[in-house]
């Protein structure tokens, strides 16, 4: 199995702006349904100008169609809860403050690109996909009503250093862009290039 219930794995995040600085840390974990679990929480250092503390949780069903996405996010004084339900049939993104109010009949929606998923779904979906170097992939991602695409690149083999051992990887560069192009399209948002251990089971971020 590509990944399985259990599988759990914390990302160290630093600050490299000026000053090396331990920002925090990143859990990706996951639990049977398929629930693919983000979290995110900022090291003593950040929290005493910035401090969050944010869960975003994604069901699927077991082809990594999205059924619903739930996040919280405490991020100082301020405390948000916004869910959000993939209506595949009906082409739309439910929304609202919980799933309940996602549900009902006067909840707010956005269209649903077939096939979309969102970003955790879409993390997990890359590793079932035959990566080789040289190999480029599209994939439509819905994140909360936002319609993208996430061009992939697979670059090549390498490795990395996870806890003292040095692992053979995948190095992934990811490029995401505005599905419906404006008068001026943006700039492509790159996000810090993906690594993914050849054993399809563990990844590392980097900047």
């Amino acid at each position: 199995m590509l990944f399985r219930s259990g599988e759990r794995a914390v990302y160290r995040v630093h600050w490299d702006g000026g000053l090396s600085l331990d920002a925090g840390t990143i859990t990706l974990s996951i639990a049977a349904g398929p629930r693919f679990v983000a979290s995110a929480v900022t090291s003593p250092a950040i929290s005493r100008f910035f401090e969050a503390n944010d869960t975003f949780v994604t069901t699927t069903d077991a082809g990594l169609s999205v059924q619903t996405h739930e996040r919280e996010q405490r991020e100082g004084a301020r405390h948000v809860t916004r869910a959000f339900i993939h209506d595949h049939r009906a082409r739309v993104v439910r929304m609202g403050s919980d799933l309940r109010a996602a549900a009902a009949s006067g909840a707010s929606t956005l269209p649903l690109v077939p096939e979309s998923r969102d970003a955790l779904a879409a993390l997990y979906y890359i590793r079932t996909l035959p990566l080789e170097p040289g190999a480029r992939f599209q994939i439509p991602v819905n994140e909360a009503g936002r319609n993208l695409v996430v061009d992939v690149a697979v670059s090549a083999k390498e490795f990395i250093n996870i806890d003292g051992r040095m692992q053979p990887a995948l190095r992934l560069d990811p490029v995401l862009r505005e599905r419906v192009e404006r008068r001026r399209p943006p700039a492509p948002v790159r996000p810090a290039p993906a690594r993914r251990r050849s054993d399809r089971r563990r990844w590392c971020c980097s900047r």
